[in-house]
């Protein structure tokens, strides 16, 4: 959940946890739960910070489906989770965009902008 809320920022406070969470090592942890920790690192990062979740319909289904909450056991267990379902997030990825439109008119507007990275 973390990572959705997060997708396209490359949080490092989020990285920093995620990685915490993929070290953990011990007989209980699945094969599942490394994969969705992978899935959450891509997310955090999608399109090198340039790309975000959607929010239309098709959108919201397709990263529901790609999230399916049931991980596989196993690299060979299929019975639910097809393993080509995990790639569907893809369809949810939209591009990050500032688009300035005049208040009035509602078309858009040329504005000074300046912009600082950290």
């Amino acid at each position: 959940a973390m990572a959705c809320v997060m997708a396209g920022s490359g949080h490092l406070g989020s990285l920093r946890l995620l990685r915490v969470l993929r070290r953990c090592a011990d007989n209980d942890v699945s094969y599942g739960f490394h994969m969705s920790i992978s899935m959450a690192i891509g997310l955090l990062f999608l399109g090198g910070g340039r790309l975000t979740l959607g929010t239309s319909k098709a959108a919201v289904a397709a990263l529901v489906t790609s999230l399916f909450p049931r991980f596989p056991l196993a690299p060979t267990d299929g019975r639910y989770h097809l393993q080509a379902l995990r790639h569907l997030y893809v369809l949810a990825a939209e591009a990050r965009c500032l688009e300035a439109v005049d208040v009035d008119t509602g078309e858009p507007a040329m504005i000074p902008l300046r912009l600082v990275l950290r």
